[in-house]
């Protein structure tokens, strides 16, 4: 038993012994290689296993599929396949060390190296064209481990460029091996030759010749006419026949084809006619079928006599044949390698070329043949501040000094210059000291470097002149911020850096949340890939707290996971949304007014229109008409009211007509002294003479009550408003306020005063000193914008502690000022046309028609516009007056207007609407030639305005 243990291990670890010299030793090639690629892959993983336990498993499953692949491999060794043994062998070297250049262990990248080796071994065992093919192999897993392996090199390119580089020298070593191989082959067909000749020599001498003989290496047999008549053992050995199965027999027997044999005779016996002596290469057939090649030397016995017989020897060439064969075939590998080498690669001795590969050539511009022994590297290919260097470098290398890579700028042909990287090293070549290297081009990659140089800094002025804060965040902690942070946050870089983001955060948020917690939710959503958005509270150093809005978004930097953060502070903005609403609000409040004022003045037209009606009734009592005086008094201010809504809802389109100032103040006087309260002494100071403008009395009653309202809340314990009147003529520019005649209205109050930085902003949208909720700042800016309309100006006087005074300068108009004197109302015009009335509102409709018939009108009435058009059809010859409302359901008044027109062309029409005048502008429904009168209306008015258009 323990004989066969032993046997066993013998076999297992003896490489076997093979009839075939070649078998034998490709066996005893491959065992150690084979027996350390098992071994060593076995014990990394046990060591794997025991320091990623995690993964020991698999680790585990790599030792037994190993051992599987090595018995399989042992096998067919011990079978004589040494070249499917070779080609598993170099496969499982590349995938172990692929797989542990994948591992998290400390190999990582560096198992790369080892594709030195198995390119080697693949060249030593399967040739050059397979060493090769393993070197492209392991130059793309090189590159593959370079960016994807877990442990990765901080310089991927640079790492699979060396590697690579270092490959293509292991191919060029073995090139040089290779001739190694050629010389000693050459020097074995020398001694060959010198061996035949002592055997010429000896075959005078018979004692000898038996010795010779039997102990020759090579083949030595006897031919007699083909007929094999004496084989040495060698012969036998080659061809797998016995002496016995030899001798006798014909010598065809030792050829595969006919015509084999009968060219190595009619080539031989020509041989030894001419010279005496022959030499054929031929092939033979073994028994087992293989063939061999054979260098066959023939030479008679007898010089005279060839019948005597023929002396040959046979030597067996097969491996010298297969070595010529992988010799052409690797200078062949080698010269196309050399050729599609994409860097530029050289051989220098005595400072001359002594090989270039056309790459090399092509870089500089020069013709391959033509820089061989001509061109000293020096001085004609590197640029005059280099030339020393790379002198002294070539000295070095030849004298077995190793240097570094290194950059120089190399010179093409045309003089032109460009950016090299240089690797190389000191050899023999030709029995003398050399140096060989490559040369590439890094011109695009400096160019790159130069780019991301330039990127970089755009970047950085980016990143300091935005105008939101951005930082970089690190884990948990800031890691970089633009100068905008600091500005932001008050602090100075210091004081950030390297602190977490709740440091600059109040305690609890404003939804109530704990800000630390808070913010290390949304930092960890980020981290896991969720970009967030939201509104956040921040703090300044000092402790003032902000509202911002924050962007968080994840981003990898080489092997770093980073958080980059945008905060914009929307202090402002939020307070921009906030007057937005208050405006709205406002907005919605004038809409309400003036929907109010529309429908008051319907009702006033109705009760302006009876009591006109009763005022005109003769042998009233004095009292009744006292009352009915106080009524329309009393609507005539119900009217200024609805105006005075309408002006507030700023729904009244602007209408520049000749203002008595004064007067307008005057009529507006009991409105304004109820909006600013009983608590005020309000005054009026209004000059003597008659200060007329072309203005719009609604607007400016607007301009009046705005100030007004600022100046009351400028006195929340009281005081004195006061309203002036003067005219004013600028001799000489005063600011922006040109020459001319102005009339002046000055309001002025003994509030709180305004500082100038208050009013440098007075007049600008939604700017307010006022708390949250008692002001939309837009008061002053409508005043800007209606007084500007008016093509007047506003001036601001007084300050902290004493009276403000606003001044208002409107252009006066001198053509209207001696028209401005009220004239004596004449007697209301009577008349007996047909008017049309057509009014949806009823009781308007009744007391409007009720008017018109006591001045001696007829009237016909409709409630809509399709009523109107067919009233007018029936009595078409006798209307003509169309007095219509403007806004109405079915048709509108100017619908109306054109469907009566149609029927008759002449007929004349005046428009009445209780609708703003914005509305009815905006809606396009008003022409511009047709008549029009606002309710409420006034009888006289409305007589006298219907008495003109008839009368025109």
């Amino acid at each position: 038993m323990k004989e066969r243990i032993l046997e066993l291990g013998r076999d297992l670890f003896r490489p076997p012994v093979f009839a075939q010299e070649e078998k034998t030793q490709a066996a005893k090639l491959i065992y150690p290689v084979l027996w350390s690629q098992i071994l060593a892959t076995t014990v990394i993983g046990m060591v794997l296993c025991i320091l990623t336990t995690a993964y020991s498993y698999f680790w585990l499953a790599l030792i037994f599929f190993t051992l599987i692949i090595g018995w399989i491999q042992l096998s067919l060794a011990r079978r004589g396949r040494t070249y499917l043994c070779s080609l598993l062998l170099v496969a499982g070297l590349w995938a172990d060390l692929t797989l542990f250049s994948f591992t998290m262990t400390g190999i990582g990248v560096r198992a790369a190296w080892g594709f030195f080796f198995v390119v080697f071994i693949a060249g030593m065992l399967l040739g050059r064209l397979a060493g090769i093919v393993t070197a492209v192999i392991a130059s793309l897993t090189t590159l593959a481990i370079a960016y994807l392996a877990p442990v990765r090199s901080q310089f991927p390119i640079q790492f699979w460029l060396t590697n690579s580089l270092y490959l293509v020298f292991v191919i060029f070593l073995q090139f040089l091996a290779s001739r190694s191989i050629r010389e000693s082959l050459e020097e074995a067909k020398r001694q060959l030759r010198e061996r035949q000749q002592a055997e010429k020599e000896l075959q005078e001498r018979e004692n000898m010749l038996s010795s010779i003989f039997r102990a020759a290496p090579t083949g030595i047999g006897v031919v007699s006419n083909r007929v094999l008549t004496l084989v040495n053992s060698r012969i036998c050995e080659m061809t797998g026949w016995t002496q016995e199965e030899l001798i006798g027999k014909n010598s065809r027997i030792l050829y595969p084809t006919d015509a084999d044999f009968e060219c190595v005779g009619k080539e031989k016996y020509r041989q030894i006619a001419e010279q005496g002596t022959g030499t054929v290469e031929t092939r033979w057939q073994c028994k087992d079928g293989r063939i061999i090649n054979v260098l066959l030397s023939s030479t008679p016995i007898n010089p005279l006599d060839q019948a005597a017989g023929v002396t040959f020897t046979a030597l067996d060439i097969t491996g010298r044949k297969r070595a010529e064969e992988a010799l052409r075939e690797s200078e062949e590998k080698y010269r196309q390698t050399m050729n599609v080498a994409p860097i530029g690669i050289y051989i220098i001795q005595d400072m001359l070329f002594k090989f270039v590969n056309p790459e090399m050539a092509r870089l500089h511009g020069y013709d391959a043949d033509g820089m061989i022994d001509s061109i000293s590297p020096p001085d004609a290919l590197v640029a005059p501040e280099h030339r020393e260097m790379v002198r002294q470098t070539l000295l070095k290398r030849q004298q077995g000094v190793r240097s570094l890579p290194y950059e120089i700028k190399a010179m093409r042909k045309d003089g032109s210059l460009f950016d090299a990287m240089v690797w190389g090293q000191g050899i023999l070549y030709k029995g003398k000291p050399a140096s060989v290297g490559s040369l590439l081009d890094i011109s695009e990659r400096k160019h790159a470097e130069e780019s991301l140089k330039e990127s970089e800094h755009r970047y950085r002025t980016l990143f300091e002149s935005a105008s939101d804060s951005i930082f970089v965040m690190k884990g948990n902690l800031f890691f970089d911020c633009n100068s905008k942070t600091l500005e932001m946050f008050g602090c100075r870089r210091e004081q950030i850096i390297g602190v977490s983001p709740d440091q600059f955060s109040p305690l609890l948020q404003p939804d109530g949340r704990n800000s630390r917690e808070k913010a290390l939710e949304k930092i960890n959503a980020t981290y896991s890939g969720t970009p967030q958005s939201f509104e956040w509270q921040h703090c300044k150093v000092d402790g003032t707290p902000f509202m911002t809005e924050v962007s968080l978004s994840r981003f990898e930097l080489g092997s770093s996971i980073f958080l980059l953060a945008i905060v914009r502070d929307i202090t402002e903005h939020n307070l921009l949304e906030e007057q937005l609403r208050q405006a709205q609000k406002m907005e919605a409040v004038g809409i309400l007014a003036g929907g109010v004022a529309h429908d008051f003045n319907n009702i006033l037209s109705s009760i302006v229109g009876y009591a006109s009606l009763l005022q005109m009734l003769p042998g009233l009592d004095r009292k009744v008409k006292e009352y009915l005086e106080r009524i329309l008094a009393s609507t005539e201010r119900a009217a200024s009211l609805t105006h005075s809504l309408l002006a507030f809802s700023r729904k009244q389109a602007i209408e520049l007509q000749p203002v008595d100032i004064n007067e307008t103040i005057s009529g507006f006087h009991k409105v304004l002294a109820r909006l600013i309260g009983e608590d005020i002494d309000f005054r009026l100071e209004l000059a003597g003479e008659i200060l007329v403008v072309n203005a719009d009395i609604r607007q400016i009653e607007q301009v009046l009550m705005n100030l007004a309202t600022n100046s009351r809340d400028a006195m929340p314990a009281g005081g004195m408003l006061t309203i002036a009147t003067r005219s004013v003529v600028v001799q000489n520019e005063r600011g922006e306020v040109p020459k001319g005649a102005y009339a002046v209205i000055s309001v002025s109050d003994t509030g709180t005063g305004m500082n100038s930085e208050t009013q440098s902003h007075l007049f600008e949208p939604f700017y307010t000193t006022k708390e949250v909720g008692k002001g939309t700042g837009l008061g002053l800016a409508i005043v800007y914008g209606i007084i500007k309309n008016h093509r007047g100006f506003i001036k601001i006087g007084g300050g902290t502690g004493r009276s403000t005074a606003f001044h208002i300068y409107l252009p006066l108009n001198p053509l209207a000022v001696r028209k401005s004197k009220r004239k004596k109302q004449a007697k209301i015009p009577r008349g007996d046309e047909t008017i049309l009335l057509v009014e949806d509102d009823a009781a308007v409709r009744h007391a409007t028609k009720s008017l018109l018939e006591e001045f001696g009108y007829t009237v016909l009435e409709a409630a809509d516009g399709m009523e109107a058009l067919a009233v007018f059809a029936a009595h078409r010859d006798q209307v003509r007056l169309l007095v219509c409302d403007l806004i109405m359901p079915k048709l509108n008044g100017q619908e109306t207007r054109a469907g009566i027109l149609k029927l008759k062309p002449d007929v004349k029409t005046l428009f009445i609407s209780g609708y703003t005048n914005d509305i009815i502008t905006r809606k396009g429904i008003l022409d511009p030639e047709v008549h029009m009168l606002l309710k409420p209306l006034h009888p006289a008015k409305l007589l006298e305005k219907i008495r003109e258009i008839l009368d025109s």
